[in-house]
């Protein structure tokens, strides 16, 4: 009799082993507890992937270039346009457009970034005077200065930018004894430039093309030049700010 006495006292559903109704919904409570904090973190985590994945699907493609052998991505840093890339870019196409030897005259190293209109009319024109570079033994330099923005363009649906710049030009003869004889002149000119903004390519990462240029001397381009602005703070054709 002790012993059923001591079994019945066990059994977990004697009387005294019974759980109280609030006690069992003190553990209900509990494991609903867990389940919002976890579920609240799983649509936590849910929300933050997916803007992850929006921002990744909404960035500009990066682009891949190869320098000196090693392959990098670029940052999209490089499809917002700044001064000094607009400063660099046209250091490189002016630079070139406006530098020749007597037998040497090779636009192929900036076409991408030119309009074919434009590359077409700088080829034949230089093609022309090419003979008489070549007779006179000339050459010609130039050097880029400073640049700044026009304010009121003849042409609005472009970025327009003049350049002021020293250009040099050599030509070299040689006297009645032979003796090579050198002279030089150099004189400073303005070069309105007209840009247009585009997508870049792995071609022309600033994505930027030439499109029309017009060179004048200081007594035709010196209001041009004392009415432009500082490019910075300006905005470029897609409505942002060229910073610094």
């Amino acid at each position: 009799m002790k012993a059923f006495q001591e079994r019945k006292d066990d059994d977990p559903m004697a009387a005294k082993n019974r759980r109280h109704i609030w006690e069992m919904y003190g553990d209900v409570r509990a494991v609903n507890t867990f389940l919002l904090a976890f579920s609240s973190f799983c649509a936590i985590a849910v929300i933050v992937l997916s803007l992850v994945l929006l921002s990744i699907y909404r960035r500009p493609p990066y682009i891949l270039t190869q320098d000196e052998g090693m392959v990098m991505w670029r940052t999209t840093e490089v499809f917002k346009l700044r001064a000094d890339m607009i400063g660099q870019f046209l250091r490189t196409t002016l630079g070139v457009i406006y530098t020749s030897s007597p037998s040497d005259y090779d636009l192929s190293t900036i076409a991408a970034y030119l309009d074919p209109n434009l590359l077409n009319k700088l080829t034949g024109k230089q093609g022309e005077t090419a003979e008489l570079r070549l007779r006179a033994d000339q050459r010609q330099f130039f050097n880029m200065l400073g640049f700044r923005r026009v304010v009121e363009s003849k042409y609005p649906q472009f970025i327009a930018i003049v350049v002021r710049a020293d250009q040099t030009i050599m030509n070299e003869s040689r006297d009645a004894n032979g003796n090579l004889i050198t002279s030089s002149k150099s004189d400073i000119v303005f070069v309105v430039a007209y840009l247009a903004q585009r997508n870049p390519t792995p071609s022309n990462p600033w994505g930027l093309y030439l499109v029309g240029i017009e060179k004048g001397t200081s007594a035709q381009l010196q209001n041009v030049w004392e009415a432009a602005v500082p490019i910075e703070n300006t905005k470029d054709q897609k409505n942002n700010i060229i910073k610094p």
